[in-house]
């Protein structure tokens, strides 16, 4: 496995350029930085890591800032540890057309989740703030 310090020194190496005088380290550590964010945006289930997230109320949710886009959500974690699917956002409507309204829950069934938003999703039924859920999210 390659150390970040063994590939700058590397990097420094093929510009010619061993004492980073033309190529500050601090630099091409910026570069390569700006790469990965480039390559989390591109493939974030490269950049894949497990976390519970604390919802907010309500049917629509947003991931905190340091998550890139959500992958999976798999169980609640509070109050019991049940299962969640995922769904699609018409299939939820046709079987049940006033979701969006229904009473504020305590765990999660379903999510739904298009890779259009990666920030964004939504639960169902809406919950109450601060309900737990385990997911897949990618992040830098």
């Amino acid at each position: 496995m390659l150390t970040l310090t063994q590939l700058i020194d590397q990097a420094l190496a093929e510009l010619q350029d061993e004492d980073g005088i033309r190529w500050p380290r601090a630099e091409l550590l910026g570069y390569f930085n700006a790469g990965q964010r480039a390559l989390a945006q591109q493939r974030p289930d490269q950049f894949v890591q497990a976390t519970d997230l604390t919802l907010q109320a309500g049917s629509r949710q947003s991931l905190p800032p340091e998550c890139l886009a959500l992958m999976d959500m798999t169980h609640n974690v509070t109050p019991r540890q049940s299962a969640i699917s995922k769904t699609s956002e018409p299939l939820l409507s046709a079987s049940a057309p006033n979701w969006r309204s229904a009473r504020d829950a305590n765990a999660v069934v379903h999510f739904m989740h298009t890779l259009n938003d990666p920030r964004t999703f939504l639960v169902y039924p809406p919950v109450a703030a601060g309900v737990v859920v385990h997911a897949l999210v990618a992040s830098l």
